[in-house]
């Protein structure tokens, strides 16, 4: 039995134990759909999996102070600290084309408060459940080693809304675990298998509704790829590296109908990738995103980095 045999199991626990609590933003749930799916097991019924995905977001942090007058000058501004991620997809194949995919999710959301004088500059987190996604991804076109998928979805107000700060004010929308609206979306995915080199790239769009706080947060066009080249191959095991890019464009939101200036915009994230198959099982893998490209909307606070990792277990 080979080392990473023996270790396969010592890591399947790992993950079954982190995946205790789950989250799901858009960031990471969309672009990442088709991507590290381990090694193909062509003699095994696969019809179960568990997939886990810790990722935290990291901004630009504006003074407290400078922060509440551009509030106090109008300005639709959060001074977001970081972003706690968990994600949990349950997924099943019902068919060898067919595979349906929940999405069951935990936010914590950290941030500086900007608005009330009594705690001006202190520090706060907003947690909770946040919004259920499902999707189905159809294979409808399969020729050797490419193929293509349609995507299609819907995100759930199944998330907490209602999140208060240290003096019981209710956080705004955006520092909300959930939103509260039902969203959906569609699109697809091309992957390419080559014998020491993948591709993968898919393109969604999100509409957005109406949520909670009569708040709506912009429609979002996703394009992401990701390149991979192996440098080990066996039998049921690999390791990849690679390189992924997410280039997001957002429309502005709405505040009652109104359109917010300070809201969406363009951002191009790039970064390595790192994919090791334990066996035909079992797999685990990490990312890490910087912002090549940033033109938001208005006054809007950018990102810094964003990383990932997690594993997907096969029943």
């Amino acid at each position: 039995m080979s080392f990473i045999h023996k270790i396969a199991p010592f890591f399947a626990l790992i993950m079954l134990i982190q995946a205790r609590v789950s989250f799901a933003c858009e960031f990471c749930t969309i672009p990442q759909m088709g991507k590290h799916e381990g090694v193909p097991a062509e003699n095994k019924d696969e019809n179960i999996f568990v997939k886990y995905i810790f990722e935290v977001h990291n901004f630009d942090v504006m003074d407290a102070q400078a922060a509440h007058e551009l509030h106090h000058d109008g300005h639709h501004f959060h001074d977001k600290v970081k972003e706690y991620v968990h994600h949990l997809n349950i997924g099943l194949t019902a068919e060898e084309n067919l595979t349906f995919i929940a999405d069951i999710p935990y936010v914590i959301r950290k941030s500086l408060e900007v608005d009330s004088h009594a705690i001006l500059g202190s520090k706060q987190t907003s947690e909770g459940l946040g919004d259920v996604t499902t999707a189905g991804l159809y294979r409808f076109w399969h020729e050797g080693d490419r193929s293509a998928s349609a995507i299609a979805g819907v995100k759930f107000p199944s998330g907490e809304t209602h999140e208060k700060n240290s003096i019981g004010t209710r956080f705004e929308a955006e520092l909300q675990p959930g939103s509260g609206s039902f969203d959906y979306f569609w699109g697809g995915i091309a992957r390419f298998e080559g014998d020491r080199q993948d591709v993968t790239a898919n393109l969604v769009y999100i509409l957005k509704r109406q949520g909670a706080q009569d708040y709506t947060f912009g429609d979002v066009l996703s394009v992401s790829g990701l390149w991979e080249a192996s440098l080990l191959q066996r039998e049921s095991s690999a390791l990849k590296i690679g390189v992924d890019g997410n280039l997001q464009y957002e429309q502005r939101h709405k505040d009652r109908g109104k359109k917010i200036a300070d809201s969406g915009g363009v951002i191009f994230l790039l970064g390595p990738t790192l994919n090791v198959a334990l066996n035909d099982a079992t797999s685990v893998f990490a990312s890490a995103h910087f912002p090549a490209y940033q033109n938001l909307g208005g006054v809007h606070q950018e990102m810094d980095y964003t990383w990932s990792a997690g594993g997907k277990i096969t029943f």
